[in-house]
């Protein structure tokens, strides 16, 4: 088992990240991780200020389908949207401050700590099922049957099962 919170989206290469991890993998193990999810209604509200974003610290930005992309060689992926508030909390007053309108402000409010327990956290515990919150946690295996290529030729690929 290999997990790697909030790390990926730091890393330079994250396929050759990923890869190292499934080849130390030994079959039938998880690889679990956490990123923001570019995805979240947070980006379409916040934009370039979305807390998750952490730019520059964060070199790449994922989505469902680029996550998808990434574990391609694993079997059996699984989804979770994380379900706190603070990525929209901090992105709310941050936008407010840099942008004092009606709706940063109102956006703002979320702050407050009556709001932010009763309506916020009812909203992003709904959220969360709708799979649309600013992190996501994904736990996938490698599978028992493994592939391996040889190569007879640069034109030519055969494959051979391992177990």
């Amino acid at each position: 088992f290999v997990v790697a919170s909030m790390v990926l989206e730091h890393a330079t290469d994250p396929v050759e990240f990923v890869d190292r991890i499934y080849d130390i993998l030994k079959p039938g193990a998880y690889f679990a991780f956490s990123v923001p999810n570019l995805e979240c209604l947070e980006f379409k509200l916040f934009g370039s200020r979305l807390y998750a974003l952490h730019a520059p610290y964060h070199l790449s930005q994922f989505d469902e389908s680029s996550i998808k992309r990434l574990l391609r060689k694993f079997e059996d992926i699984h989804f979770y949207y994380q379900k706190f508030d603070r990525d929209w909390v901090v992105s709310a007053r941050r936008t407010y401050q840099e942008n004092p309108t009606l709706r940063n402000l109102i956006l703002s409010l979320s702050e407050n700590k009556i709001i932010r327990k009763t309506l916020l956290k009812l909203f992003f515990n709904l959220y969360g099922l709708l799979g649309k919150t600013s992190r996501v946690s994904v736990y996938a295996r490698k599978p028992l049957l493994l592939t391996k290529e040889t190569r007879t030729s640069p034109e030519k690929k055969h494959f051979e099962i391992q177990i």
